[in-house]
């Protein structure tokens, strides 16, 4: 049996550079930086500090923060603190506070920012996330597909989802639940089925019906791609870099 031993002093690793060492203090510096503006929007969310505030609390210049938070964090610091404030509403909403009562303690003006906020993160209305799919009755069912077996989810409005089974359908349909918590699931493979049977249509085939009905949730940026894929030929293949052209993002 071989046992390891530590490694010669010509196999050893080569010393760090002064140049290397440096860089990744600074990157260490940089990270405990934006840690600590993190910590100080999440507990100063509702009081809604501004970007000079929140860079004067981490020791930086507004401009510099900007930059530094977005190249860490992917987004603004003023995204970041809506992110936040929608967090804080969902739990409340769903906890079954007044709209009025989430927007206030979420550190909003009232319910229309809330409105513009949640349509704007989670694709759905104050109201919609406080129902919850309330009233809604969702018929599902699992069918064979090219890629194998998917489970299918149909509202009123159209198809509302579309998983494809990994290990257990009872787990899929437990996942979809979360998303509509107080609709009800009625498994029902009559009703799926002529719609299964169209989703993986050839590009010729799905030209000779109508379209097919969705019930979609989504964000702006969501929508956007969405657009622009179905601006596509049926059947054609777009890379992510071409389709990030297409919408400009």
């Amino acid at each position: 049996m071989n046992v390891a031993t530590p490694l010669s002093p010509p196999f050893a690793a080569p010393p760090e550079s002064p140049s290397a060492g440096k860089r990744l203090r600074r990157m260490a510096r940089d990270y405990e930086r934006i840690a600590l503006a993190i910590r100080f929007l999440d507990a100063h969310f509702r009081e809604r500090p501004g970007l000079a505030t929140v860079a004067r609390a981490v020791h930086l210049s507004p401009y510099h923060f900007q930059r530094l938070f977005s190249r860490w964090a992917g987004i603004s610091p003023t995204r970041f603190l809506h992110a936040i404030s929608v967090a804080q509403a969902r739990r409340l909403l769903q906890e079954n506070e007044s709209v009025l009562g989430a927007a206030l303690d979420a550190g909003l003006s009232g319910p229309g920012r809330l409105h513009d906020l949640l349509v704007a993160h989670e694709a759905v209305s104050p109201g919609e996330m406080k129902s919850r799919g309330e009233g809604l009755t969702i018929r599902w069912a699992v069918h064979p597909g090219p890629f194998g077996p998917f489970a299918l989810f149909l509202s009123p409005r159209g198809i509302c989802g579309l998983s494809f089974i990994e290990n257990d359908e009872k787990e899929t349909l437990a996942a979809e639940r979360d998303r509509w918590p107080r609709a009800r699931f009625v498994h029902d493979p009559a009703a799926t089925a002529p719609w299964a049977a169209r989703i993986f249509l050839s590009a010729r085939d799905q030209e000779k019906n109508q379209p097919v009905p969705l019930h979609l949730s989504g964000t702006n940026f969501q929508v956007q791609v969405w657009r622009a894929l179905l601006a596509l030929p049926a059947g054609r293949v777009v890379s992510y870099n071409d389709l990030g052209r297409l919408i400009g993002r």
